[in-house]
């Protein structure tokens, strides 16, 4: 059954955060920190590509690289520790900003999400049961899907897990997004994650399992990069992905 995030936030305590508070400049550690204060549990935080990273016009910015993937330099990721929790929901605001003409889509690239334990990405698969992630992507005109690495994967990389829509990001505007996260409970499989996008139904994933070794959603995974490596994830020109704000509800 479909759970309708309105009807969870008024149950749940919250965290919204904005950037217009900031003038223009790059988006340092110190400034992470401030806006992240109560989630966070420590200033000892991986940071990598920061350079991609800055405030523009009150908006946190990700600089996107002309034919330029992640490994090579495009784009930021910023892995938060958090306070752990075993239900979360992520809400954020996003826009594609492709300058003069439209955003290069490319194949793709990732966007925020959450991770627990070992925090496995990168083409690190998470059968060991001690950790995971699940981020979404956007792709090919606006396709949006799940990247989740969990327990029971099959390959190396992350998995939609048949969380995906199509044409359903847009351009020119603001993209609101909304994700729910259920954490599994030991090694049952009653994990949950539910995607909603611009109001619309995105889909969901219910009796999985995240991970076995009592795994909490202890980190969220500030995001954005063009990648894979291959070439078709390159994009034609320097783009910007934008975030307006970010809210979490436990």
């Amino acid at each position: 059954m479909r759970i309708l995030c309105s009807v969870l936030f008024a149950l749940c305590a919250s965290q919204q955060l904005t950037f217009t508070h900031w003038d223009n400049q790059p988006y340092t550690k110190q400034m992470v920190l401030q806006d992240f204060t109560e989630l966070v549990t420590t200033d000892n935080f991986l940071v990598e590509h920061g350079e991609n990273l800055s405030i523009e016009n009150g908006l946190l910015t990700f600089q996107m690289i002309k034919d330029k993937v992640w490994v090579e330099g495009s784009g930021a990721q910023i892995v938060l520790p958090i306070k752990p929790q075993k239900e979360m929901i992520l809400e954020y605001e996003v826009y594609f900003d492709g300058g003069d003409s439209p955003y290069d889509w490319t194949t793709g690239g990732k966007l925020p999400g959450i991770a627990g334990g070992r925090g496995y990405t990168g083409g690190e698969p998470a059968g060991a049961g001690d950790g995971f992630s699940a981020r979404l992507m956007f792709g090919v005109n606006g396709q949006l899907y799940a990247y989740v690495y969990h327990v029971d994967m099959k390959g190396k990389y992350g998995e939609s897990l048949g969380i995906v829509a199509n044409n359903i990001l847009k351009q020119y505007e603001w993209n609101t997004i909304k994700i729910l996260y259920r954490m599994n409970t030991h090694d049952d499989y009653n994990g949950r994650m539910e995607v909603w996008a611009n109001g619309e139904y995105v889909g969901e994933k219910n009796h999985m399992r995240f991970c076995t070794n009592y795994c909490s959603i202890d980190k969220f995974l500030l995001v954005s990069f063009h990648g894979g490596q291959t070439p078709d994830y390159r994009p034609s020109k320097n783009q910007k992905v934008k975030f307006r704000s970010f809210s979490f509800y436990y």
